[in-house]
């Protein structure tokens, strides 16, 4: 494994010599569901940004939201091993609060997927993503943010037990991990218009098993609505 500051070269190094990847210690809150809310290294955080690669699957005239996003799987073995540091800590924090949920859980990792994404620049509105959970499949989902310094503050996070909500906000450098409960609701934020691209890497961590009964192809529509628990 290359270190950090191999190609991070004013990276922190902890006493115990490794890479400091945190900004500062990683909690979970539970307010209004779990989920972690941290920023990265800022080395790593501009080696990723300067080092950032884009592809042409969206359509930037289109009025939905999925074909005006690029996912690009992301290839750089150095932002795949300083991810997969991030992670561990991730799904350590994670496991009493998966394994409470779903007792019958296997607590298997099948893979871990990394993506440059991005939303297109439009000067029209255009309606994001509303109230949704991922597939079953996944244990965890990630979204580390790459704000333009001079983007607007639309495109906001919000994320929901299903009676209460918070907003966290798009912001540079900001990381936010949540376990795929079935109450771990979560939509993106409209932006009236977007002066640049809505950028973040996308991280997904999948199961061996279906830890609940919500899918993007059976339910179209985004709305909160009753979840199974198919690990009880």
């Amino acid at each position: 494994m290359r270190a950090i500051q191999e190609l991070c070269p004013h990276a922190h190094i902890d006493d115990h010599s490794e890479p400091n990847i945190f900004s500062e210690m990683i909690k979970v809150n539970n307010d209004p569901i779990p989920h972690i809310d941290v920023s990265l290294n800022k080395d790593f955080y501009n080696y990723c940004k300067n080092n950032w690669k884009r592809s042409n699957s969206s359509n930037p005239k289109a009025t939905d939201h999925r074909q005006k996003r690029y996912n690009t799987p992301i290839n750089d073995s150095f932002i795949i091993e300083e991810l997969d540091i991030v992670l561990t800590a991730v799904q350590k924090s994670f496991y009493r609060v998966l394994k409470t949920e779903y007792p019958k859980w296997s607590g298997n990792i099948t893979s871990t997927k990394y993506q440059f994404a991005g939303n297109e620049i439009s000067n029209t509105q255009y309606k994001m993503r509303n109230w949704h959970l991922d597939n079953g499949d996944k244990a965890i989902i990630g979204l580390w943010y790459f704000k333009h310094p001079d983007d607007t503050n639309d495109g906001d996070l919000y994320i929901s037990n299903g009676i209460n909500e918070k907003c966290i906000p798009y912001s540079e450098n900001r990381c936010i991990f949540i376990p795929n409960l079935a109450n771990a609701w979560h939509k993106v934020g409209d932006r009236a218009k977007w002066t640049h691209e809505r950028k973040f890497i996308n991280i997904v961590v999948m199961t061996d098993q279906v830890l609940h009964d919500y899918s993007k192809k059976i339910h179209k529509e985004d709305y909160i609505r009753p979840v199974r628990n198919l690990m009880i």
